[in-house]
């Protein structure tokens, strides 16, 4: 699929025109407002989109044949995007994209599906309902788009490893008071071990970690036995940690435990970890796709290779448990001195790689 000379500059004057009419919707604004919005503006680019209560809408730009499998991309409506200055929402980019689809429809051969969802405090459940409802049932890849402070402004990300870590939960019971040695049930205030613990543990964990495999560790609630002698009964600490490397899983194993023998003095303790969710990938050949197509449009030289993304795309966890995916990461930085301007020309820049890598499997 190749672009007229033109298509540069309408995609660009489309941001514009789109950005400013967002920034003119009341920040208050509840997902049905934005919904209908979004679902005006597609009826205008002569698309039929498909409504799911307040979750999103998704719309199926189709080629000249109709396949049996789909690409696919999905934006957070209102989750932003952060290049050079400018702060525009994901829909801005998928009402773009669209819009490019549609013009060049007669060049598709199969079809591209587009994911409007929600991004409300029930965005995970958003996600899960249109899941549910089968939009990810023809589709056979799936793509998506988030900005990076890992990446430089000017340039883009990709990355050919793990999307999202493993999450694991860990529960971690001290019993010293109470221990089953009588002599020791007075030498120990578990609630000073457990406070010692959760001081110590994230130092430790730095410490004893691969930096460029890193690890993080969080406390989520400390429980005593209610009594009176609670200083010395059975002390219950639970969190979780998270890592892109499941080669770390023995080491942070190892550290909470070296940790809490190095405290906890005489006290007996337990410690139980439990697999809450496994590492993600990014699809291969789908990154390869991307990586070929941000080339194209941005020139090789600005094109960077993450191991590892930063951890900001929510609720697309859960599509990338049912598809192959990848992501195009957006370069940005705390410096607002850029160029609006340039901020214009670099979306437009990703709207062509998305739209491009979308189609380029299915055209002739």
């Amino acid at each position: 699929m190749s672009f007229p000379p033109n298509t540069f500059n309408q995609v660009n004057s489309q941001l514009r025109s789109l950005s400013e009419e967002f920034s003119t919707l009341p920040e208050s604004m509840q997902p049905s407002g934005m919904l209908d919005y979004i679902d005006e503006k597609l009826r205008a680019f002569e698309l039929q989109p498909t409504r799911f209560g307040d979750a999103g809408i998704s719309v199926d730009v189709m080629g000249r044949m109709s396949g049996p499998e789909m690409t696919s991309l999905r934006v957070e409506n209102n989750t932003p995007l952060n290049v050079s200055g400018l702060k525009v929402p994901q829909a801005v980019v998928g009402l773009a994209v669209a819009k490019v689809l549609w013009g060049f429809r007669d060049e598709i051969k199969d079809g591209v599906r587009l994911i409007f969802q929600s991004r409300d405090h029930e965005a995970f459940d958003n996600a899960r309902l249109l899941i549910k409802k089968g939009l990810l049932e023809d589709v056979s890849v799936l793509y998506g788009v988030a900005s990076t402070s890992l990446v430089s402004e000017q340039k883009v990300g990709i990355n050919f490893g793990s999307l999202f870590p493993s999450s694991k939960r860990f529960s971690l019971s001290i019993f010293g008071g109470n221990g089953r040695i009588p002599a020791q049930r007075t030498l120990v205030n578990n609630i000073q071990i457990a406070a010692d613990v959760v001081l110590t543990l994230k130092q430790a964990i730095n410490r004893r970690t691969d930096p460029l495999k890193p690890v993080v560790i969080a406390i989520s609630s400390i429980h005593s036995e209610d009594d009176r002698r609670s200083t010395q009964g059975k002390v219950t600490l639970e969190g979780s940690f998270s890592t892109h490397d499941d080669s770390e899983l023995e080491r942070v194993r190892n550290v909470i435990r070296d940790v809490v023998k190095s405290i906890t003095y005489h006290a007996e303790f337990q410690l139980d970890i439990k697999n809450e969710s496994p590492i993600l990938l990014s699809n291969r050949e789908a990154t390869k796709s991307l990586q070929h197509a941000a080339e194209k449009f941005f020139g090789r030289e600005h094109v960077v290779t993450l191991e590892f993304p930063e951890s900001n795309l929510g609720s697309f966890r859960e599509y990338v448990k049912s598809v192959p995916a990848s992501v195009l990461h957006l370069g940005h930085s705390s410096s607002h001195s850029l160029s609006p301007d340039l901020g214009y020309e670099l979306l437009a820049k990703s709207v062509k790689t998305l739209a491009w890598t979308l189609t380029q499997n299915a055209h002739t």
